[in-house]
């Protein structure tokens, strides 16, 4: 519990920035996310790097380049500037090696933290989803007692299909109103506390989508930090909730949200690089 409430934690800012861009394209709110993380990772990069060092480096190697260019009949001076460029270059990779390694979990972070909020989108008014329960490994034949009830909001469409080998249980449920509902799932007896999950259906266009909801751990908090995990000593491992992919289209084109915040983040690095004064 103290991993997911850490995780709330780390989210919050997340939330308080996408929150207001509910109803506009995703590729705006994914701009200005990028635009922050470019800056959080220059000046990270600035404070954990030597920036005079770098600078003489590239200095170097632009000079060597330049002598390329000035002796090229040369074969003896055009060898030892080859030797010299790579040597610099990899001088030049060993300094840059302790930011990377502080930078990139940075970069991580973003790139976990808005998936949830780009991969899925909510349900739409009349849209039927699957919805998935897990159980645990030692649960037996629990699998044959677990029930999903109807609620304001949702309807359970069919029985359950039961994959005793994957130990799941599959329901296709249908969206009634718009809104956040609980799904509400028990395993009789054996589950006196039972298990939620929230299910989102609205036409918003960027929204807090969590497609799983898994037992207490790090991977749990990643995947959801909006519900509570399940309790520890619950039958049910996980409840997946087959939400429908979001879509990035950017000039009529769809286009992957990692690859988009990828290349907004290098391009705003490199654009903002020189203004800030940091050697890249």
């Amino acid at each position: 519990m103290m991993v997911w409430q850490l995780q709330r934690i780390v989210a919050r800012p997340f939330e308080w920035l996408l929150s207001p861009f509910a109803n506009a394209h995703p590729l705006l709110p994914l701009v200005l996310v990028s635009l922050i993380a470019s800056i959080l990772l220059l000046f990270a990069f600035r404070w954990l790097s030597n920036q005079q060092a770098l600078e003489e480096i590239k200095a170097k190697i632009h000079a060597h380049f330049l002598e390329l260019k000035l002796f090229r009949h040369d074969v003896g001076v055009i060898w030892s500037a080859e030797k010299q460029i790579l040597r610099y270059n990899l001088l030049y990779l060993a300094y840059l090696l302790k930011p990377l390694i502080v930078t990139l979990p940075i970069f991580a972070l973003f790139l976990v933290e808005l998936d949830a909020w780009f991969t899925s989108r909510p349900l739409k008014v009349g849209e039927p989803v699957v919805v998935s329960v897990f159980t645990q490994p030692q649960a037996g034949n629990l699998l044959d007692s677990i029930q999903v009830a109807n609620t304001e909001g949702l309807r359970v469409e069919t029985p359950a299909l039961r994959i005793r080998e994957e130990r799941r249980a599959d329901w296709r449920i249908r969206a009634l109103a718009a809104g956040e509902h609980q799904l509400e799932f028990s395993a009789g007896s054996h589950d006196s506390k039972g298990a939620t999950k929230r299910v989102r259906v609205g036409r918003e266009r960027v929204a807090y989508v969590a497609r799983t909801l898994s037992g207490p751990g790090f991977l749990s908090g990643l995947e959801n930090s909006e519900e509570s995990p399940l309790s520890p000593g619950s039958p049910i491992s996980r409840i997946e909730v087959d939400y429908p992919g979001a879509v990035l289209a950017v000039f009529g084109w769809s286009v992957n949200w990692v690859v988009a915040f990828v290349v907004l983040s290098i391009v705003f690095a490199f654009l903002l690089k020189r203004p800030f004064g940091i050697v890249l």
